[in-house]
């Protein structure tokens, strides 16, 4: 939960009298600045219930199955309802050796992994993925996405056999639209 409250810029404070006295903990975020007057127009083309997303996006991506590794249960739930928003079915996964079995018997249209993982980690899942013997394993379209956001993390991400690379902390939006293209969907 630190981790994720971090990535959105906030903070968590934590107070407690003593042992057997309870805890309480306090999580807060930076304010955002006031809505200029396009985000307010962009505002009426977006759909309640969507999350903010575009009407649109709605079926975007329906009948895609899009695996999601990642170790951390709020992003994977964060990933599960933007993308099933969207028309897609959506299987998670916290590690690479429950992935690679996912691929091989679930059968994803796309791969959205994490980089950061424990024990073993997103490099090495789509190492293993690229070199399989399952032709579905080795073509699986996939997206990283992590926290190591700078242009080296993006290169070494794409030169490791991800398709792109998008930087948490999730921008909606822009996750829709990289699986969108990752697959080859045409956005109207």
């Amino acid at each position: 939960m630190k981790h994720l409250v971090q990535l959105h810029q906030g903070d968590i404070e934590v107070k407690s009298e003593g042992i057997d006295k309870g805890a309480t903990f306090i999580v807060s975020f930076p304010c955002a600045a006031a809505a200029p007057s396009r985000a307010i127009d962009n505002a009426r083309n977006r759909g309640p219930g969507n999350d903010g997303l575009p009407v649109k996006f709605s079926t975007l991506l329906k009948q895609l199955r899009i695996l999601v590794v990642d170790d951390e249960p709020d992003t994977c739930d964060l990933l599960v309802a933007i993308l099933t928003r969207c028309g897609s079915e959506v299987k998670c996964c916290e590690s690479a050796a429950e992935a690679i079995k996912a691929v091989r018997n679930w059968k994803p249209d796309l791969l959205v992994s994490d980089i950061g993982m424990p024990n073993e980690d997103g490099y090495s899942l789509i190492e293993k993925l690229r070199k399989s013997k399952s032709k579905q394993a080795r073509e699986i379209p996939a997206i990283a996405l992590t926290a190591y956001a700078t242009n080296d993390d993006r290169e070494r991400a794409l030169a490791a056999g991800f398709q792109l690379h998008v930087a948490k902390p999730v921008d909606p939006e822009m996750l829709v639209r990289s699986v969108a293209t990752t697959v080859g969907r045409k956005i109207k």
